[in-house]
């Protein structure tokens, strides 16, 4: 085991949000979009992999985040680029998005869809495997002392990339991910918390309880 550091002495809340040092792949570089190019003028401008939001969280390119918009509303967006812009008193640190549009309830999930817009706006959803019929392939990479190997596990391979669901079963957020979602939910009963552990147990094999 090695020692860290940050579990030691942690970040300051101070001191988020910030870019940490993740480099950029070359397939994630885009153009320069217009809202930075105008804040940025003849300033030093660079786009960067990943910024810190806080002591857990971390997004780049392809994370999904919900942010505010002027009326005071919620907006779930797919973060397309990361920005800094260097100004004499310190740095400006945008966040260019795709705006997701929130759609019905999925049959297969019981979970919110969302699309993927061609929208752009400046500021923990899951793939909808079901409606894409993703399938699963041989193909994940295997590290074995941190080299990769001639092995392949199983991995699902998505066959689209702009229809995805809101886990609203997040444990992370919680609260966040139901308010988003807005699915009708009604009471559980006792009987179907009891029919809800049988069905699990059956499911993995396991005798069944006498619960009453």
């Amino acid at each position: 085991m090695g020692y860290n550091h940050q579990s030691v002495f942690p970040i300051p809340a101070s001191c988020f949000p910030f870019f940490n040092e993740k480099r950029l792949k070359p397939e994630d570089e885009v153009t320069v979009p217009p809202t930075v190019e105008r804040i940025a003028g003849s300033r030093p401008h660079h786009q960067r992999a990943q910024m810190n939001l806080d002591q857990h969280d971390v997004i780049g390119r392809g994370s999904y985040v919900v942010v505010r918009s002027q009326d005071e509303s919620f907006l779930v967006g797919w973060v397309d680029s990361l920005w800094e812009v260097m100004w004499p008193q310190g740095s400006v640190m945008m966040v260019q998005l795709l705006v997701c549009k929130i759609g019905d309830m999925d049959g297969h999930y019981q979970m919110r869809r969302i699309e993927r817009m061609d929208e752009e706006r400046t500021v923990n959803a899951e793939h909808n495997c079901a409606q894409a019929e993703c399938v699963v392939s041989n193909t994940k990479v295997v590290y074995k002392e941190r080299r990769e190997c001639a092995t392949r596990a199983d991995e699902v391979r998505h066959m689209d990339h702009t229809h995805f669901i809101i886990n609203s079963a997040s444990l992370k957020n919680s609260e966040l991910h139901r308010t988003i979602s807005d699915l009708p939910l009604h009471d559980v009963t006792p009987e179907e918390w009891v029919n809800c552990i049988r069905e699990g147990l059956a499911a993995w094999g396991q005798p069944q309880p006498d619960i009453e």
